[in-house]
């Protein structure tokens, strides 16, 4: 009985310190979802974006799930500002895009070199729809997430 309890004792004394393991390496280590955000136009939705943005070490990467939310025509596409912290702040370093796509969904995987000095990396990410000259592209509030590294 004695030899028991000292074997659930060393058992959960384990399971204690995996826990605790794994709730400071967690932020670290998962991903961030954003969005979504939709991008409207004449007020109807024209696009929408969403995402999960993860440290692929030696690269941040935005997986970038693209929609067309109408079959009128205009391609729609994304983009991603990646930022990295340093410093005590945030530094632009790039913007990607998403190839323009029409009528259909698709997902992209949007990378930069994270800074190897930098302690945290952000992706700023929206969607837009290609209007056509002489109508500006609408776009959709950017979203943000954020990750330490």
């Amino acid at each position: 009985m004695r030899a028991d309890l000292r074997l659930l004792g060393r058992f959960l004394l384990l399971a204690l310190g995996v826990l605790v393991i794994g709730l400071i390496v967690a932020p670290y280590a998962w991903g961030v979802k954003w969005g979504p955000v939709t991008a409207y136009y004449d007020g109807k939705a024209r696009a929408r974006g969403s995402g999960d943005f993860t440290n692929q070490n030696p690269y941040a990467d935005n997986k970038f799930k693209l929609e067309d939310l109408r079959d009128d025509g205009n391609s729609v596409y994304g983009k991603t500002t990646f930022w990295y912290y340093r410093g005590g702040w945030f530094y632009e370093d790039d913007t990607k895009a998403t190839p323009e796509i029409e009528n259909w969904t698709q997902t992209f995987h949007l990378r930069d070199q994270l800074w190897p000095d930098a302690t945290r990396a952000r992706a700023e990410s929206w969607v837009c729809v290609q209007l056509g000259w002489p109508v500006p592209d609408s776009c959709s509030a950017h979203a943000l997430a954020t990750f330490r590294y």
